[in-house]
């Protein structure tokens, strides 16, 4: 796991220079239907089988093995992987709305710290990081107040735990919630230092280590895609 130096980062951040050389992954899986792009930085597509079911198709990012072992240890609500094929990845679906979606979660922010609190536990208790804990891809069931789901894998194990706190801490502030939330975040979370300066550090943290793709696909706002 590397530490979080900037010009690595950035590195590994960097969209996919080589996103047209996949083969069309509609002549992959002719059975599948719908094919509504809703990537914000590469191509990924919600799509459904002929019995209704959804999924997601995305580049293979090299998450499958990773998101194997978290589907047999049930710790994490990560997307079950339905196929990968010729550099293409078919995940199912999972249930409830991002955490970004302002409609649905802005005014219930004890339910944003409950549920982006357990979604950064759950990442310890599997003892696996994620890269990129943005609101957008954590996702809620909005009956319940409870985690559903954790989606886009593509960066896990690459940093420390640091960078998923900073990333969750950052998105509170992006997507509208005051400082309260992003302390109860930190607390819920169990991080060790829980108060204004650290979240204002971890902000800056994430800002630093992004900026340069921040507008095209790091935290921005969009459709969930697993």
């Amino acid at each position: 796991m590397r530490s979080a130096r900037p010009d690595t980062y950035h590195k590994i951040m960097a969209p996919d220079d080589h996103p047209d050389s996949l083969p069309d992954p509609r002549r992959l899986w002719p059975n599948l239907m719908g094919w509504d792009e809703v990537g914000m930085a590469e191509r990924v597509y919600r799509v459904s089988d002929p019995s209704g079911g959804a999924a997601y198709l995305r580049p293979d990012d090299g998450s499958a093995p990773l998101l194997r072992r978290l589907a047999s240890q049930g710790l994490v609500p990560a997307p079950r992987v339905l196929d990968v094929r010729n550099g293409w990845l078919l995940l199912e679906a999972l249930p409830g709305i991002p955490l970004h979606v302002a409609a649905t979660w802005l005014q219930r922010p004890h339910d944003v710290i409950r549920i982006a609190g357990e979604a950064l536990r759950s990442l310890q208790r599997a003892g696996v990081t994620h890269g990129d804990m943005c609101l957008p891809n954590i996702l809620g069931d909005p009956a319940t107040g409870r985690l559903t789901g954790i989606v886009d894998w593509r960066y896990a194990g690459r940093f420390d735990r640091e960078i998923d706190i900073a990333s969750a801490v950052w998105s509170c502030g992006f997507n509208g919630h005051g400082e309260e939330v992003a302390l109860g975040v930190l607390q819920v979370g169990t991080w060790p230092r829980v108060d204004a300066t650290e979240v204002a550090r971890l902000c800056q943290v994430w800002i630093d280590l992004t900026e340069p793709f921040a507008a095209q696909e790091i935290g921005v706002p969009g459709p969930p895609v697993s």
